[in-house]
């Protein structure tokens, strides 16, 4: 088991591990968006593209926050698909430094718990790579010879366009659901998409009983997560997995009763329970 620090060529055929190109996977880190996750436009096109110029290697897409795609799973894909070492590439700006050097940590994390003897390389920033302006200013060169330039046009302010943006719509319940990295990397991208499966499934998406969730970035208590809280009562829910979100469903949303087993209340001190322990921060 093993992770290092290097700047990995674009295309290797020689590799000093023993590997063979068809034995690298790559491991492509995006942001994420809240708005939905929408890879195929963004991250998942660089993919596939990757996977047409350099077909010896598997491309696998993840996300750092804010996405179902975390990189524990991608990694868990690599292996898989058969790869003998993964090269990871954070694709996404800024790239601050501890935000990579967390992302070793979750590396390493799931070393540990795989038991894997695969090796793991994290690539330099790309946006150090010679590369950049020459792509930048091909870039500037199309649209210059080719872009269409916008045009001022008079349209209706936001409020008439968009009424729907000028409406807190009526609620019993507000959920902030955290999708913060570490949320993200401990799985709460699918616990996300889970949680809105069934509240509409409950018939809790409208009417007097509405729960209106929002996917919120970094709420802050990142080792008791996959985390969310639940309004108007300010209930803490942390350490959640699907089991729990059905008891939440059924007994705070339905039954209006707090489901204390998972519950944590503000507090100077810190607090851990091993079920609520996450492994990723």
């Amino acid at each position: 088991m093993s992770i290092t620090n290097g700047n990995e060529p674009a295309v290797a055929t020689n590799l000093s591990n023993g590997a063979k190109a068809q034995d690298v996977a790559v491991v492509l880190l995006g942001r994420g968006n809240l708005h939905g996750n929408r890879l195929q436009d963004g991250l998942g096109m660089i993919s596939a593209r990757m996977a047409d110029a350099y077909d010896d290697y598997h491309f696998v897409e993840a996300l750092l926050e804010q996405g179902e795609e975390s990189f524990p799973n991608a990694l868990d894909v690599c292996v898989e698909a058969g790869a003998r070492r993964i090269i990871a590439v954070p694709v996404f700006f800024p790239l601050d430094p501890p935000v990579v050097n967390w992302l070793k940590s979750v590396a390493r994390q799931w070393l540990r718990e795989s038991n894997s003897n695969v090796v793991i390389t994290f690539t330099e920033s790309v946006m150090e790579s010679p590369l950049v302006p020459e792509a930048i200013n091909g870039s500037v060169e199309y649209a210059l010879s080719q872009g269409k330039p916008l045009e001022a046009k008079q349209r209706a302010n936001n409020n008439e366009e968009h009424p729907a943006w000028s409406v807190i719509p009526p609620h019993k319940n507000h959920v902030l659901f955290c999708q913060g990295p570490r949320c993200t990397a401990s799985g709460s991208g699918d616990l996300g998409g889970y949680l809105r499966k069934r509240l509409k499934e409950e018939g809790l998406e409208e009417d007097a009983g509405h729960v209106l969730e929002a996917q919120t970035g970094c709420l802050f208590p990142c080792n008791l997560g996959p985390l969310m809280v639940v309004y108007p009562e300010g209930t803490w829910y942390c350490g959640l997995d699907r089991a729990v979100i059905d008891r939440i469903i059924e007994e705070h949303f339905h039954g209006g009763q707090v489901v204390t087993d998972y519950a944590f209340n503000p507090s100077p001190e810190r607090q851990s329970t091993a079920q609520t322990q996450n492994p990723y921060t």
